[in-house]
């Protein structure tokens, strides 16, 4: 890596910021530049560079998701409506559909729901 990092910085002048090797040999590495700039130049100058009896390729990678973005992303979509228990309060929610989730059925519907219940599972057995 040392000497991937030397090419590209000193003798190439190419900017690199990180370079990370990766692969089951470490035979590839990801190199991240500080603007777009100087990505598309080493773009350009490293794709059929030859170095050590090597032909390099390169190509852009996909970035993977940033995980607080998905979060709010899909915080949004609740705020949005697409979840029908979006509009109850969170303490609510909680209570209702998790710790006494049969709170709002009568006495006599939660009977008839237990059973249906005890039907299935023992038709499935």
């Amino acid at each position: 890596m040392g000497q991937l990092k030397k090419l590209l910085n000193e003798t190439l002048q190419l900017m690199a910021h990180k370079i990370e090797p990766a692969g089951s040999n470490k035979d590839w590495a990801y190199v991240t530049f500080r603007n777009e700039k100087s990505r598309t130049k080493a773009l350009t100058v490293l794709d059929e560079f030859k170095w050590k009896k090597c032909v390099l390729s390169c190509s852009i990678a996909k970035p993977v998701e940033d995980p607080v973005q998905a979060k709010r992303a899909a915080d949004s979509k609740l705020l949005e409506g697409v979840d029908p228990d979006a509009k109850i309060p969170i303490n609510e929610r909680v209570v209702v559909k998790s710790v006494t989730p049969f709170a709002h059925f009568t006495y006599e519907d939660q009977i008839i729901d237990v059973h249906r219940k005890l039907k299935t599972n023992i038709t499935e057995d």
